[in-house]
């Protein structure tokens, strides 16, 4: 006797199977679309948003004897079978319209109202589409590291309905559209510069809500790029000097200093200094930038001479030679337009030094004028003039 309601719970599902099997076999309906006239509804393809109501509707200029409506290949409800139940959130109206509350992605498709009447059988066909707000996948994601020369491809899905459109954009700027397979959209970079490092983002919108936005940061590795503040560095015996050298690089580089060929001893003589630069971070967000010095405390003749900063990182090595000398610096020639004659010249230079200058010498030779139609080579005069304090004239 316990075993009864269990019994009659299977036979009912079992009736309740077959009954809709009936419904579903039944669900042909290609043959009667051109009878739509007969309906007082028209067909209506609602546009909607997710957990919002709607009501196809379904009437007939007579009485109808039943009425059933089914989604795609999917039987809903049917007036005649009242004890089928409908799915959650469907309901049938007694006019025969539909109402499908707390709508879903799911709900999208094609909806099918059957009506039978003593005009005959006939079906009107309605549609749901379901509005929603893009969403994006990027891949690769996070922090991707090339160096110059790869080929760099970011792939982005994006789903929403209506069907996104993408946009590529690096730090800000728009890339344009990239090739697109579907739902799925590519986008391959050839980098050639550094300046290519930085924020790749992928825009997807579609007019429903806000866009969606992924994005991926490109890091572009190089070799280390050296600049000198300055080539020659003047100075005297005794006194302290210091070269310089400016490295950018990624990933960091590794900085070394070499004198006449050999490594710079680091200790009380010599020392070295590191100063990390602000970089532009909008554009090349991960370009490490250093300014290298190396300080030495009591110049001696034999700290005289070429000096190398060498910088090397995984990608490569680059090398800047830096001269400490204690010559004068280069004579520099200034015009005294009240002391030309056509006869004779006036010369005034200038120079600096961290030592007494003892001698200049000076070399000249005469050019032909213009008028003198075959060229005459003349020979360098040098003459050797004493130095004067400040000045040689």
């Amino acid at each position: 006797m316990k075993m009864l309601p269990e019994k009659c719970a299977l036979v009912w599902w079992i009736f309740v199977g077959l009954v809709l099997g009936f419904v579903c076999a039944e669900l042909d309906f290609n043959n009667d679309l051109e009878n739509s006239q007969k309906f007082q509804s028209i067909p209506t393809t609602v546009k909607t948003f997710e957990n919002d109501t709607v009501l196809l509707p379904c009437t007939l200029n007579t009485p109808f004897r039943y009425v059933r409506w089914h989604r795609d290949d999917v039987a809903l409800v049917d007036s005649r079978h009242p004890e089928i139940l409908p799915p959650d959130r469907i309901m049938l109206w007694p006019n025969g319209s539909l109402q499908v509350a707390n709508v879903q992605s799911e709900d999208t498709g094609d909806y099918y109202c059957e009506m039978n009447s003593d005009s005959g059988h006939v079906v009107q066909q309605h549609a749901i589409e379901v509005q929603l707000a893009p969403r994006v996948l990027i891949e690769p994601s996070g922090l991707t590291e090339l160096p110059l020369g790869a080929t760099f491809e970011v792939v982005c899905e994006a789903q929403g309905v209506p069907q996104p459109v993408v946009d590529w954009r690096r730090n800000g700027h728009s890339l344009g559209q990239g090739a697109s397979t579907g739902n799925r959209q590519s986008h391959i970079t050839e980098i050639k510069s550094r300046s290519q490092s930085g924020l790749i983002e992928c825009f997807a919108s579609n007019g429903v809500g806000e866009p969606a936005v992924a994005g991926v940061y490109l890091h572009v590795l190089f070799s280390p790029e050296v600049n000198l503040p300055q080539s020659v560095v003047y100075t005297k015996l005794g006194t302290r000097a210091h070269l310089e050298c400016i490295v950018e690089a990624a990933p960091a580089a590794t900085v070394k200093w070499f004198h006449h060929g050999l490594p710079v001893p680091l200790g009380t003589h010599y020392s070295s200094h590191e100063t990390e630069l602000q970089s532009n971070r909008s554009l090349e967000h991960y370009v490490n930038g250093v300014r290298h010095m190396l300080v030495i405390k009591n110049v001696r003749n034999a700290d005289m001479g070429q000096f190398e900063c060498r910088a090397s990182n995984r990608i490569g090595a680059r090398i800047a030679s830096i001269e400490l000398t204690g010559r004068p610096m280069p004579c520099i020639f200034k015009i005294n337009p009240g002391t030309q004659s056509s006869t004779s010249h006036v010369l005034v230079w200038q120079t600096e030094s961290l030592l007494p200058i003892m001698e200049f010498k000076l070399k000249f030779r005469q050019i032909p004028s213009n008028n003198i139609t075959r060229q005459i080579r003349t020979n360098w005069t040098e003459l050797t003039i004493p130095a004067q304090a400040t000045n040689g004239d």
